[in-house]
């Protein structure tokens, strides 16, 4: 990994990432899917019963400080994947919307665990997320990831610029 400067680190930076990496990976290819990839404004501006299902939504989730001294400091970044889902109008089973939940989770954990984003200085890796949330025919599944980014007051973030092939263990 190489240092930034200050000036060049956005620090919240793996959201749009994100996004860009879960457009790739559910809106490109013979098995696209997902209608809408989006952040937490785009799901905000919208009432539950007007949204474009099937969705997923990276929401920048904050930071906590792991280690810090004098001179450096080690902060996680948190980051919720939310995939958003409406069950069938005929069906009072929930089991269709979950399977077709369990497929599209798998794919999102596949394509986001391990990946670096950008600003980071580790790769994107699982955490316990909170409980999926149900309302009228809408279902939330949240997917909960963390990321390091390791930084020095005189070199800056230790971090890459690395080509979007390149982020994968």
């Amino acid at each position: 990994m190489s240092s930034v400067a200050w000036a060049d680190w956005n620090f919240t930076a793996l959201e749009q990432d994100v996004v860009a990496r879960l457009k790739e990976l559910t809106q490109t290819g013979p098995d696209a899917w997902a209608r809408i990839v989006g952040t937490r404004g785009d799901i905000a501006d919208v009432r539950e019963d007007q949204q474009t299902l099937p969705g997923v939504y990276a929401i920048y989730g904050g930071f906590v400080v792991t280690s810090a001294n004098d001179h450096s400091a080690e902060l996680e970044h948190r980051l919720r994947v939310v995939l958003a889902l409406r069950q069938a109008a005929a069906s009072r089973d929930s089991g269709a919307v979950n399977v077709e939940a369990g497929k599209r989770l798998a794919q999102l954990m596949k394509g986001l665990h391990g990946y670096i984003a950008a600003g980071c200085t580790t790769s994107l890796i699982p955490m316990t997320p909170p409980p999926i949330f149900h309302k009228g025919p809408f279902s939330y599944y949240p997917l909960q990831f963390s990321a390091t980014t390791i930084y020095s007051t005189r070199r800056g973030p230790a971090i890459g610029d690395l080509p979007f092939n390149r982020r994968f263990p």
